[in-house]
């Protein structure tokens, strides 16, 4: 997994740990939660970095941010 300086907030279907599993930055980076197994895919145009990888995937349609 990538370590980032940014902490993750958890999965938002049960709650558990995620983390990087996959980068391809330029084309996509994937969240992955150790629970459910459920993965994430954040295209390229929303994170071209660890950095901004933390950030989309931080952002939740409750708060906006």
């Amino acid at each position: 997994m990538v370590e980032l300086n940014r902490k993750l907030k958890p999965c938002p279907f049960c709650g558990s740990a995620v983390g990087i599993t996959n980068c391809s930055f330029g084309v996509m980076g994937v969240i992955s939660c150790g629970n459910c197994r459920t993965k994430f895919v954040i295209p390229w145009n929303e994170a071209e970095s660890p950095k901004d990888l933390a950030e989309a995937w931080n952002r939740r349609a409750e708060n906006g941010t």
